[in-house]
């Protein structure tokens, strides 16, 4: 058996809707961004504590653990909600389909399908790449953290 994801035909935002399109997303983008922010940090302060913790006391393997997860999938997970609120509305409001989670419905993917809907009506997707170079930096920085604490766990 063979499951692969099938892409509906591209359909554009109807061009009288464009400018309020813009506006919404940008809105979106505005309120979401620090919420984003806040996230990580609190996954890195998290990560941080975790650190702490295991060189005080010595290896603790579920928080060495979950010190990796919170690089690998945590931070890297931290802006999916937003992507998927702004693609809930691009498809629900402005092009009248029906939302639904697809399979592959990470961060990146869902920046991809939003991509060309944005390029159409010139939407501003800075803050966005902001918060994608933000995770990256903060997902060194655990990344440091668990280096750091490899000896104790070893």
């Amino acid at each position: 058996m063979s499951c692969c994801g099938v892409l509906a035909e591209y359909k554009p935002i109807p061009e009288h809707l464009c400018s309020q399109y813009k506006q919404e997303m940008e809105q979106i983008i505005d309120e979401e961004y620090p919420k984003v922010i806040d996230k990580i940090d609190k996954y890195v302060e998290e990560a941080k504590n975790y650190k702490d913790k295991i060189k005080r006391g010595g290896c603790i393997p579920q928080e060495y653990a979950n010190m990796g997860l919170i690089a690998e999938i945590c931070i890297e997970s931290a802006d999916t909600k937003t992507y998927r609120k702004l693609l809930n509305v691009s498809e629900e409001k402005y092009l009248h389909i029906k939302h639904t989670i697809r399979p592959s419905s990470d961060a990146y993917f869902l920046a991809g399908t939003l991509a060309t809907y944005f390029k159409q009506c010139n939407v501003s997707s800075a803050k966005l790449m902001i918060i994608m170079q933000y995770m990256k930096n903060k997902v060194e920085v655990v990344e440091k953290y668990v280096k750091e604490v490899e000896v104790y766990c070893k």
